[in-house]
């Protein structure tokens, strides 16, 4: 899966907004290696984890919606790949957690 595009949002014809949704079944960093946007102000990442409860459709994932001119923060490289790191994450990035309103401009 090398896309980089998940999701199109349009506030208007001027006004992109476009998402890359990474998913992890359960509580890891979740794989950077074909991450490549980090300056863009109209690309976010929705990075979800579903906490091990996949199978529970009742049970919501965690969610950290991240602008990608932030996301570079959380990439942590390896000599064999890279991840967005969990617990960097859960220590830096509470402004993203569940920030649904950074893709509907309400900040």
């Amino acid at each position: 899966n090398k896309k980089s595009v998940d999701i199109i949002i349009v506030h208007s014809p001027q006004d992109i907004y476009t998402v890359d949704v990474k998913a992890l079944a359960k509580r890891y960093d979740w794989p950077a290696d074909n991450i490549t946007v980090f300056n863009d102000p109209s690309h976010f990442y929705v990075l979800l984890s579903f906490e091990g409860a996949i199978d529970k459709p009742l049970v919501s994932p965690s969610v950290w919606v991240v602008p990608s001119k932030k996301m570079e923060h959380f990439r942590v490289p390896y000599k064999t790949r890279s991840v967005i790191s969990r617990a960097l994450l859960e220590k830096d990035g509470a402004d993203f957690n569940d920030a649904w309103r950074l893709l509907t401009r309400q900040s």
